[in-house]
């Protein structure tokens, strides 16, 4: 007799989002990050998109039903066994989409964005005999989770990936990254590669795709990307913020980053962008 491979999908769904609604209070202490400013909206958030998922595997029923070639499809996969083989992956998955989600998310509410220095690796950069602007510490190169001082390196897009606070720009977030690594919550692919990958628009919903295949979550790393503009020019010549005529590429400016510290500019403390490697002026990460 055949199951109801929705109800058996639904019901996975519900557990997987109940699941992850357990941890927010673990991922925003891993975030260190405000549990009573961000908890109430992180778990409405989770809930609506538990709720829209479900919603959708009731209406790929229904498409499923109505076209005997998809129907054919989705019964030759096992789709109306007791155990939908897909079951245990597609529920993995999603857990995985939400608890990055909900990290992003998280992030994104507290004025925080990734940045991406493009084709540049930080290992390299400090021990290629490069004169830098600060120290960063990467000479013993990549910890277990990839990352070294503030930067998380992509194999897929061979750049360094951080984390950088509109509001306190100066912020340390490394041990942040390794410690959500460390815990599961996410991963550098999920995280920076899927952000970039994606660019989202700021206040975007997270995309769940649910067809007779399974349910299936492209980007889920809501949160904003700015690439350092490496093609930027320091003129010694210029004074003061004219002295840099540009920030980041193709995402847009940072307000405030070029801020006075003294004789010094203040940058963020991912900043690898071309200054890191001029002595016109002084720039501090710290």
């Amino acid at each position: 007799m055949f199951s109801n491979p929705v109800n058996t999908w639904s019901q996975a769904i519900g557990d997987a989002g109940k699941s992850v609604g357990d941890q927010i209070g673990d991922i925003l202490l891993a975030l260190d990050l405000p549990q009573s400013a961000l908890r109430d909206d992180l778990s409405t958030s989770l809930q609506d998109l538990t709720q829209i998922v479900q919603s959708k595997l009731q209406q790929t029923l229904t498409s499923v039903q109505s076209d005997a070639e998809e129907f054919l499809a989705f019964i030759t996969a096992g789709n109306f066994s007791e155990s939908p083989p897909s079951l245990p992956g597609a529920t993995n998955d999603f857990m995985s989409a939400l608890t990055t989600y909900l990290t992003t998310l998280a992030l994104t509410k507290s004025n925080i964005y990734v940045t991406m220095a493009k084709v540049t690796s930080v290992p390299k950069l400090v021990t290629n005999g490069t004169q830098l602007a600060y120290p960063i510490d990467c000479a013993q190169g990549l910890n277990p989770q990839g990352v070294c001082d503030a930067w998380w390196w992509s194999d897929k897009y061979q750049s360094s990936f951080g984390l950088a606070n509109r509001d306190t720009p100066n912020g340390a977030y490394g041990p942040i990254i390794s410690g959500l690594f460390t815990s599961g919550f996410t991963t550098g692919e999920l995280l920076f590669d899927n952000a970039y990958a994606c660019h989202h628009p700021v206040g975007t919903t997270l995309e769940v795709n649910v067809t007779a295949a399974g349910v299936n979550t492209p980007c889920w790393s809501m949160i904003d990307v700015y690439a350092w503009d490496m093609a930027c020019h320091v003129d010694p010549a210029a004074a003061g913020d004219e002295q840099v005529n540009c920030e980041f590429e193709g995402f847009g400016k940072e307000s405030n980053f070029w801020e006075p510290i003294g004789t010094a500019r203040s940058v963020p403390n991912s900043y690898l962008g071309p200054a890191i490697a001029q002595d016109v002026f002084k720039i501090s990460r710290a």
